[in-house]
């Protein structure tokens, strides 16, 4: 339950908030797309190797998610205790 609402939180809970949003629409298929066609790898591909050596079940949380498509490509190559906040 939230006691007071701040400045920030009612500038994300408005407008703002939800062109931020609805802006970032693309689905990790696409998002592997275009990293392939931009730098000649998928983001999958950049996370296994930036991850390599971390655990699969390493708890991972990732602070300002939006809609998700990080965590889902983490999970796509075996993470599976994932976690994202967004306000």
């Amino acid at each position: 339950m939230i006691s007071k609402m701040t400045e920030q939180m009612n500038q994300w809970m408005g407008d703002f908030g939800k062109n931020y949003t609805d802006r970032n629409f693309m689905t990790l298929e696409g998002m592997e797309t275009v990293y392939l066609r931009n730098y000649g790898v998928t983001k999958s591909e950049l996370n296994r190797q930036f991850f390599k050596g971390i655990q699969h079940t390493a708890r991972i949380l990732e602070v300002g998610s939006n809609i998700g498509n990080q965590l889902l490509c983490l999970a796509k190559i075996g993470f599976s205790n994932l976690y994202g906040i967004e306000l």
